[in-house]
């Protein structure tokens, strides 16, 4: 048993080694300490440690996963707490397409929200874009859960052109629910 798992080791390291190389890497980490005295006297200090990166194949740009998470010892009592943000694969085929499916911050016309969904950019034409979502609603708290279609859902539309040199129309949809009702 040990010689197999010995040999499945040095197979995964020796296919590993290539790929590694192939593997582009960028990011930042981040930490704050904060130290305060609160209203009723009593010192207290919080403590947040970031991490933030898009990672990609050397030869495969267009394909990306990105991300953004941190965890926070904070409060009174203290406790740990871990949000993310937002975690999505990225394919970007060219400048006027762009597929995103993950946990993404959503911000066009009236559609504002963090979702665990599929979105699809793209423009057509010149001045034109287009843009549609469809998803899950993500933890109030950012935690690193999924929820079920049945916690919420969110799906809209966002259309955007150039009417003239000084004029822009913008035309979208947005509707969220969160177990059954509807909230935008």
């Amino acid at each position: 048993m040990l010689k197999r798992l010995l040999l499945l080791i040095g197979f995964v390291g020796a296919a590993w080694v290539p790929a590694a190389g192939q593997l582009q890497f960028s990011g930042t980490a981040h930490t704050y300490l904060y130290s305060y005295e609160a209203a009723d006297g009593n010192k207290r200090g919080d403590f947040y440690q970031g991490l933030r990166f898009r990672t990609w194949l050397k030869d495969a740009p267009q394909l990306q996963l990105r991300s953004y998470m941190r965890v926070a010892q904070r409060g009174d009592p203290v406790d740990w707490e871990a949000r993310w943000y937002h975690g999505y694969l990225r394919w970007q085929p060219d400048a006027r397409v762009d597929l995103r499916v993950g946990r993404q911050f959503l911000y066009d016309g009236v559609i504002n929200a963090t979702a665990d969904a599929f979105s699809v950019t793209a423009e057509p034409v010149n001045d034109v874009r287009l843009r549609v979502v469809a998803g899950l609603e993500t933890p109030r708290d950012r935690a690193f859960d999924i929820l079920s279609p049945d916690d919420g859902y969110v799906v809209g539309g966002h259309a955007s052109g150039r009417i003239a040199r000084e004029a822009r129309l913008d035309v979208s949809y947005f509707q969220r629910t969160r177990s059954d009702d509807l909230v935008w």
